[in-house]
């Protein structure tokens, strides 16, 4: 028998601080509105909703989704009482304390796409996307291939530190 798969449409998406719609707590509501995700990060969720989805579950990331505007993600790990933080970015300008998150971005100066982690002693940024670089460079995989593989090198490095802990 299949085990049941993280389901993505029961995240919760992290919202205005002063917004409290259906009579949830402030900074949540149900994640049931539409909202932009870029494709790289679609790209991410996907893979981590098919490929490690009782993984998602056991980290506690099943709690706590946040969309950004510009179409990237914040997934935050939950405080050991299971509560996921509402912090500002995971970026480093969060003066709240976080158990770490897994986040892309986009570096506008740069034009890259990243698929960035801190958990532990881990911090780790991946480059999914160089924008300066035409779609045809040097790399025989194709872009969900690599974004795939990217996950799936995070998830390791994860796992290497907390069972180093």
């Amino acid at each position: 028998m299949r085990e049941p798969r993280a389901d993505f449409s029961s995240y919760r998406l992290i919202k205005d601080p002063d917004s409290r719609p259906n009579g949830l707590p402030a900074r949540f509501s149900t994640f049931t509105e539409s909202a932009y995700v870029h494709p790289l990060s679609q790209i991410v969720l996907e893979h981590l909703q098919s490929n490690y989805s009782e993984w998602v579950k056991q980290m506690g990331l099943d709690t706590a989704l946040t969309l950004n505007k510009d179409g990237t993600f914040v997934l935050r790990f939950p405080d050991p009482d299971g509560k996921a933080k509402a912090a500002e970015d995971d970026d480093g300008g969060s003066s709240e304390p976080s158990n770490g998150s897994i986040w892309t971005m986009y570096e506008a100066e740069e034009k890259k796409h990243y698929l960035c982690v801190r958990k532990g002693g881990l911090v780790g940024r991946y480059m999914l996307q160089d924008n300066t670089k035409p779609a045809w460079h040097s790399d025989k995989r194709s872009t969900p291939e690599r974004v795939q593989e990217a996950v799936d090198e995070m998830i390791e490095k994860i796992h290497q530190v907390g069972n180093a802990a």
